[in-house]
């Protein structure tokens, strides 16, 4: 992939985490994703998630907890807002 495909997929992953587009993310993924968030015990949904049916059990019980969004920032991976 080249770095603008690479950066317009980040965008858009961005972009349905800001509409809360769960299944354009799931989309996005590979079958054999690898999703980890870190956090303490208390945190219920932290952990490892593998694959894409995982993840979106991720997404349901970090969802039902907090209807934070995410939205584009400055990346300096990019060197630019993504």
């Amino acid at each position: 992939m080249s770095e603008q495909t690479n950066e317009r997929m980040v965008r858009d992953l961005y972009d349905a985490f800001g509409r809360g587009d769960i299944q354009a993310i799931l989309n996005m993924l590979a079958d054999d994703v690898d999703w980890y968030d870190p956090g303490p015990p208390a945190v219920t949904h932290a952990g490892r998630y593998r694959g894409r049916e995982d993840v979106l059990r991720f997404f349901r019980e970090s969802g039902s907890r907090s209807r934070s969004r995410l939205s584009s920032r400055r990346n300096s991976s990019f060197g630019a807002t993504a």
